[in-house]
């Protein structure tokens, strides 16, 4: 994982409030080729919860 962004990225939302045991779907979209790997790595951050790597 380098750390560098895909851009351009579309997010369905990126600025999202959750309560607790409350949960929303984000969809992301960006061009076949802008991610020539094919893997993308997801980094969650929030103000009360520990910091999360998807990497689907």
């Amino acid at each position: 994982m380098t750390g560098a962004r895909v851009l351009p990225t579309l997010y369905s939302d990126n600025y999202v409030w959750l309560l607790p045991d409350e949960s929303r779907t984000v969809t992301l979209s960006w061009a076949a080729d802008a991610l020539p790997s094919g893997r993308p790595a997801l980094r969650v951050e929030g103000y009360n919860v520990p910091r999360t790597v998807d990497r689907s």
